[in-house]
């Protein structure tokens, strides 16, 4: 009867096991990457719709009032109704009310108005009955949006 000279293995030996941890290992390593930045990239796209939401809601807002009323600012501060319009949004989205806590402290809001020139190319100092309204918004000191509105005098 003939021996063979090798035993048949059964199973796997240590460095396969080692590869396949190693590739297993990278996979993993990859897939937790992949996974923080779609995190990542998903908190800052809902930031800024909340911000979008803010900006238009206040610009909203401003525009519903009549022209005169909108205050002609130099951007270091909102007077009168900019202002007040202003304050109760930020209050709202800051979780002024018992209900809202937390997420939403850190909100800030600045807005502005100017008068433009007849081809809305370049800001003026006297009024032609046109005005360039300004709403920037930005969370724990991070921009996140500005948009502009132009509204014009009735001339009835």
């Amino acid at each position: 009867m003939r021996v063979p000279s090798y035993k048949k293995q059964h199973g796997f030996g240590l460095i396969e096991v080692v590869v396949s941890t190693l590739l297993v290992s990278l996979m993993l390593v990859g897939s937790l990457t992949a996974l923080a930045s779609f995190t990542k990239t998903q908190e800052q796209d809902s930031l800024e719709a909340q911000a979008m939401m803010l900006a238009n809601s206040s610009l909203n807002s401003i525009l519903s009032e009549s022209y005169e009323n909108i205050e002609i600012t130099t951007g270091e501060e909102s007077p009168g109704l900019v202002e007040a319009v202003i304050n109760f949004w930020v209050n709202l989205f800051n979780g002024s009310s018992s209900e809202t806590v937390g997420e939403n402290v850190g909100w800030d809001v600045q807005a502005e108005a100017r008068y433009l020139t007849s081809d809305l190319t370049a800001i003026r100092d006297t009024d032609q009955g046109i005005k360039l309204v300004t709403v920037s918004v930005s969370k724990d000191g991070i921009p996140l949006q500005t948009i502009r509105a132009v509204i014009t005098q009735n001339l009835d």
